[in-house]
This record gives C-alpha cells, structure tokens and sequence, in this order.
C-alpha cells in the first residue's frame, strides 16, 4: 500500500514539473515576442496602427484652430529616432512620438500663463504632446491616444526648463503639473494633477458655455470631493514662410511669426483622496457597440451609449416601473410615441449631480456609480416633463428653477405619504437640508400636510396659489437651482400644468 502511494506521488510531481516547464516554454516564447523587437519593428508596428485609428477616428473631424479637440486633431507624430521611442513595464510596452501641427500651440496653466506674460522668457513658453502607442503584453490589445504635458511654474523653474523626462510608464519622482489625455480625434478623454510625483487630482472636462463656467464658479458647492473649475490656455504661434523652389531643392524659411491666446476650456480639477493602481493613465471610452438596448428600455431610448451599465439601468426601471406613479408616466411617454435618443455617462456634469436630461433628448448619468434607484425616479420625472412640455420647458436656463420645483413637490409629496404625514426633521424632505430658513420650511410642511389630506393620500391636483407661494420661496432659498445659483425664477410665470396631469391620473389609476 505504502509503495503505491509513493508510486502515485511520483506520478503527480513528474506532471507537475512536466506542466510547470511547458507553461514557463510558452511564457519564454511569449516574453520572447514581447521584448526581442528591434526598435524598427517596435516603431513600424505602432506607425501602423496608428495609421489605421487615425484613419477611421478622424474622418469628417472638422479641424477648428481656436478650439483644443482641434489642436489635437491637426497635430501629427514625428517618426524621427530623435522623436519616437519606447518604454515598457511589467503591464505593456508603449512607443511614444512628439506630435506637430502646422501652428505652434503650447498648453498653459494659469500660473506659467502669467509668468509669460510678465517676463515674456520663451524658457516659459513649454508643453509637450506625444503620440502614445500601447500594446498589453498579456493580451496584445493595442490602444493608441495623445498625451499632453504641462509643467507648472515650479516644476519649470527647479527643472532649469528642462521638464520633459517624463514618458507615460514612468514619471520623475519630483514631477509637478498636469497631464491630459486626448483621443486621436482631438476630444478630452481625461487627466491628472501631480505634485512631487503624486496624483493630487483628477481631471475631468465640461461642456458647459463661458458663461455658465463663470456662474457656477461664482458659487459655493458643498460636494463629496474638493472640486474647482481650472482655466485652460493655449499660446499659439502661426509662422508665414517665404520659399525657394527650382527642379533640385526647394528651401523655406520663416519670413515672420505671431503669436495669440485662445481660451481652450475649464476643466474639473477634484481632489483625489485615495490613488488606485490605474490612476494616473489613459482612460479609454466605454465600447458601447456589443451591448444593445433591452426590451423594456427600448419604449424609452433609441440608443445605449453606457455599455454593459445598461444592465443595471434595466433592473432599475424595472422596479421603478413597478409603482403605479411611474408606470403612468411610462404609459404617458409610449401613448405620445415619445423617446429619448439615447442614454449615456457624462463627466462634466456639475459637481454634486449625478444625472440630467439634455436639450438634445439625452438621459446622462457622471457614471455607473450613479445608476442608483433615487437618481433614476429622480431623472425618470425630468424625461416625463420633457414629453410633456418639450425640451424648452425642461432644458431652457430660464425654467430650471421652476422645473426643478415641479420635481422636488412630487418628490416631497410621495415622502410626506410615506411618512404618514410626518417629517421628523427638515432633512425628510427634498428641500429641507438646502438651507431653508424654518419659517418657509414649516410653511412649506403645512402645505403638503393640507393638499395630502394631512399626508394619507395622493391629491388630484396642486393648487396654483400654495404652488407658487412655495416657488417662491425655493428660488430664493434653494443653493442649487435657486436666485443664489443664479437662476432667476418668477414665481407668477409658472403653473403646475406637467405635475397636475400625472397626480390628475394616478388619482383615477393608483388607489
């Protein structure tokens, strides 16, 4: 018996070292294919596919000068020796080229801006951008995406001008600025902040026009994380040149520069508390093409744009729509043969929103971590106002207060119900933790306890004159969508006519 063990134990550690020197043949064998290209090769190989991206990402790209995507957009990699190189770390291999436009931009930060300005030292007058080419060295997958350096003033200074030895596998340990990654057709993908070779923030872009930047800087913003919006510039140089040209040579030279500001964008700079191992990279678009619209959405949306998110959104709905007062609205939007165009994640939204409706008939979550059941009732209620009143009364700067009103009284009249007709404490309601003073708050509470027969059931209707007395209040008072946000709102100008309609309906349909 004891011979027979032995001779089973021989057995598995024979296949064990059999399988251990396979594995490690192959792994040789594919180190081997990862690290034994020539530069050549290594530099051939990510021309090539980046000659195949810029082809398919870049057609029909309007290449505007005054805009960053278009920038980006114009510049083209430099396939010198003296400009293309590569790196690699245990992850992947990259090959990184300078990129050129036919104009001369430098990204600025404010500070090195100013400095500029003052001293007009062209040693100030620095950023870089690379082409970057990845490859995974597991999986052979290929990414290819801009990288724009940006030195801040003291990095500048303590580098002596020199702050480039910086690649995107490997910082130096002191570096102190910004870095931005663009897709090949010039959009914002994302950045990050460093000071002294830390991330100290991420960065995030905004859609939002010059004028609604300066309004919500204006503002206080009480938010999970420190958050700013951070001016971006770029100088731009455009140098006319006076040629020579016969049937041997042609010769050109700069006959004379000059150089102009554009204001690029502002950019959401939010503080990182805590650094994961993939911070500080490219992050790459959401691949939406594999994952469809499902059935129950598809009443509601023409287009998935939030990849395999949908999933969760689907789940939701479903619960969501499984009480009477949102299954009514649902059956308001499939009746008006209304739809969404599509669903999709949108970073820029303003800090301490987790969803919105677009003018142009877009449901947006910040992200997937903001696909919870309170912010889809919440958005569910805007989708439901745009089908009824259209994308002015929903979207239109003049009616945000309004609207957003609209919502927090259906809300706060579900919760009053809910409670039985009792709040405990201001933060119970919607509107109670925005800064309301108590007398409005309680006036407020009287209200909905008179229009829910002291909270134990829904009304038919709002009355306007309590309706536009409460409205009132909100726009003076609300932080968010209120005067002090700088959203003016006459009361008097709005009738409950979208929220009458829905409570109009349950009355009859959700006994």
């Amino acid at each position: 018996m004891k011979k027979n063990v032995l001779t089973f134990i021989s057995f598995i550690i024979g296949v064990t070292i059999l399988l251990v020197a396979c594995y490690e043949e192959l792994d040789t064998e594919r180190s081997k294919e990862n690290v034994f290209m020539t530069y050549e090769e290594e530099v051939t190989a990510a021309r090539e596919f980046y000659e195949s991206m810029r082809d398919s990402k870049t057609r029909g790209v309007d290449a505007d000068f005054k805009t960053e995507s278009g920038m980006i957009a114009n510049m083209e990699p430099l396939w010198g020796k003296q400009f293309a190189y590569r790196r690699k770390n245990k992850k992947i291999r990259t090959v990184e080229a300078v990129m050129d436009g036919s104009k001369r931009v430098v990204f600025m930060l404010p500070e090195v801006r100013e400095k500029y300005k003052q001293t007009k030292d062209s040693r100030y007058k620095q950023s870089m951008t690379r082409l970057v080419v990845t490859t995974d060295l597991g999986t052979g997958e290929q990414q290819a995406f801009t990288m724009t350096i940006m030195p801040d003033l003291d990095y500048l200074e303590k580098t002596n001008f020199k702050p480039f030895y910086n690649t995107y596998v490997q910082k130096d340990k002191d570096f102190s600025g910004v870095i931005l990654f663009h897709e090949l057709d010039g959009y914002f993908a994302n950045g990050w902040r460093y000071s002294d070779g830390r991330i100290t923030h991420s960065i995030e872009g905004t859609t939002f026009s010059k004028e609604e930047i300066d309004r919500y800087k204006a503002q206080t913003r009480a938010t999970k994380e420190e958050c700013g919006l951070v001016d971006y510039y770029q100088l731009v140089e455009e140098c006319k040149l006076w040629c020579y040209k016969n049937e041997f040579i042609e010769v050109c030279e700069e006959d004379y520069c000059y150089t102009y500001w554009e204001y690029v964008t502002s950019k959401w700079e939010c503080r990182t508390v805590e650094v994961n191992e993939s911070d500080g990279g490219y992050k790459p678009p959401v691949d939406t093409k594999k994952y469809g619209v499902p059935d129950r959405l598809a009443s509601f949306f023409e287009k998935n744009e939030i990849g395999k998110g949908i999933s969760k959104l689907d789940e939701l709905f479903k619960d969501m729509l499984d009480k009477c007062r949102y299954s009514q609205m649902g059956a308001y939007m499939r009746e008006n043969e209304f739809k969404m165009h599509g669903v999709r994640y949108n970073g820029d939204l303003p800090m301490g929103a987790n969803g919105g409706v677009t003018s142009g008939a877009y449901l947006e979550f910040r992200d997937e971590s903001a696909l919870k059941s309170t912010t889809v009732e919440h958005e569910f209620f805007h989708m439901y106002q745009y089908a009824y009143g259209g994308p002015e009364y929903c979207t239109d700067v003049a009616n945000r207060t309004a609207r957003e009103f609209e919502r927090q009284v259906f809300g706060d009249i579900t919760l009053y119900i809910e409670k039985k007709g009792r709040f405990e404490s201001k933060e119970d309601y919607t509107w109670g933790y925005n800064g309301f003073p108590y007398r409005e708050c309680e006036a407020y509470q009287d209200w909905l306890r008179e229009i829910t027969n002291g909270g134990t059931e829904f009304p038919a209707e709002v009355d306007v004159v309590g309706y536009q007395k409460c409205l009132s209040y909100y726009s003076q008072y609300n932080i968010a969508s209120g005067i002090k946000a700088g959203y003016e709102c006459n009361a008097s100008n709005f009738e409950p006519d979208c929220v009458n309609y829905i409570l109009g309906v349950m009355y009859v349909n959700c006994k």
